[in-house]
């Protein structure tokens, strides 16, 4: 019984969540796009949402969602899970979870492990492929979970959820959030925010993302046929390269940087690849 009215919590969120007007978030001045919400029902509870305002193509970032002040509670039911659940929608268009959703999001601040990382809205992939048609939005919709044993101190404080997404194309991902939840008690303690009216962008821009400079041979901050030339040219010696410039040249990673690198560069220029390795 108590799961079953759990769930019809869940399924009435989301029917408020096609009903009701979005707000736009706005990005703070220091590059990060944050939102607070209040728990309902007098619980002390405030969860706060943050998101890079900007990344680049090839980016690895997070969201996290942090809840403050909140107390598990031990009850009489032993085994019975504690359980965290993110529902939203995000254009995969332009950004994936970086791994399996059942690898990508992981809590923080827990006494015991949380385990079973989930999408129980459509399995573990939802989510983490990228949209092949860029000429219309492909909203995924995921219902992120985790659960754990009963996490029974009963001392309140911040638990922060993070999820890691890869950047994978330039556009204006949308993320559309619908409700997010702390339960424990067996379901009869429970903090369950409703998002449906939150909604905020992350911009993905052209450009290299790759932490190391890979592929971007001339240091121009961009991965293009301009890098590719330069490296056919060193292949040639018909150019001289610096350490540096190998080394981003060398994009497969076989040691050197030739005709076969200058053919990825070309193939990550087109969006044909979204990564060199």
């Amino acid at each position: 019984m108590k799961l079953n009215r759990l769930i019809g919590i869940l399924l009435t969120l989301s029917i408020m969540a096609s009903c009701v007007c979005v707000s736009r978030i706005s990005a703070t001045a220091d590059g990060e796009t944050t939102f607070t919400v209040k728990a309902p029902d007098g619980e002390p509870t405030v969860l706060t949402v943050s998101a890079p305002t900007t990344v680049k193509v090839g980016d690895s970032f997070e969201i996290t969602l942090k809840w403050s002040d909140y107390a598990f509670i031990k009850g009489d039911y032993p085994g019975y899970p504690s359980c965290f659940v993110a529902d939203f929608s995000f254009d995969t268009r332009y950004v994936t979870f970086k791994t399996p959703c059942d690898t990508c999001v992981t809590l923080e601040e827990a006494t015991i492990p949380w385990i079973d990382a989930c999408n129980y809205g459509g399995g573990n992939d939802l989510g983490g492929v990228e949209a092949t048609d860029k000429s219309k939005p492909n909203m995924q919709n995921v219902s992120l979970s985790l659960v754990s044993a009963d996490e029974d101190d009963g001392v309140k404080k911040t638990y922060t959820v993070k999820i890691k997404y890869k950047a994978v194309y330039a556009g204006v991902a949308t993320f559309q959030w619908n409700f997010a939840e702390f339960a424990d008690l067996c379901f009869e303690h429970y903090s369950v925010f409703d998002l449906s009216d939150r909604s905020f962008d992350i911009i993905v821009e052209d450009g290299n993302g790759e932490s190391d400079g890979l592929g971007d041979v001339n240091g121009d901050g961009y991965v293009d046929s301009l890098d590719a030339a330069l490296v056919l040219k060193y292949d040639v010696k018909l150019a001289s390269f610096d350490e540096s410039q190998i080394s981003a040249g060398d994009v497969n990673g076989d040691g050197g940087a030739n005709s076969l690198d200058a053919a990825l560069i070309l193939r990550y220029d087109a969006n044909l690849i979204n990564s060199f390795r």
